[in-house]
């Protein structure tokens, strides 16, 4: 296997990623240090790329988040909600069990956001006097 690694990102540099969480993030502890793993699956397809051919072009980005605050925002989360995540990305090559190289993503969260964090909530819950609760602080982590 080549030590290139093809793409427009080198091996680590800081990105955000879009995309929509593939399974309910967990807790992992390994050698005695907790962290939250997920992955989520994010279309890299530009706007012109017909819909038909979009599904070949998302790729599986691996989510690690080591800060207290980032394991909250990313454990809040569930499967298929859609997040954007900043950090560190690194790229390696692993080889698929049809034989074929491929490039897999890994990224350490600076930053979370779950796309419903800047949703209030519906004033239809509240009464017509009632001022609805506003919306959570998504730099602070849930209570």
């Amino acid at each position: 296997m080549s030590d290139h690694i093809p793409g427009s990102i080198p091996r680590a540099c800081d990105c955000t990623y879009r995309g929509h969480l593939a399974a309910k993030p967990q807790v992992i502890d390994k050698d005695g240090r907790k962290f939250v793993s997920a992955r989520m699956g994010v279309n890299m397809a530009a706007p012109n790329v017909p819909r038909e051919e979009q599904d070949e072009l998302t790729e599986w980005v691996d989510v690690m988040a080591f800060s207290e605050a980032m394991q909250a925002r990313l454990l809040a989360c569930e499967k298929g909600e859609t997040v954007a995540v900043s950090g560190n990305v690194t790229k390696r090559l692993y080889q698929r069990r049809n034989g074929e190289t491929a490039v897999g993503r890994t990224i350490i969260a600076d930053y979370v956001r779950a796309a419903g964090a800047s949703i209030a909530p519906a004033v239809a819950k509240h009464g017509a006097n009632d001022k609805p609760e506003p919306a959570p602080n998504p730099d602070q982590p849930p209570e």
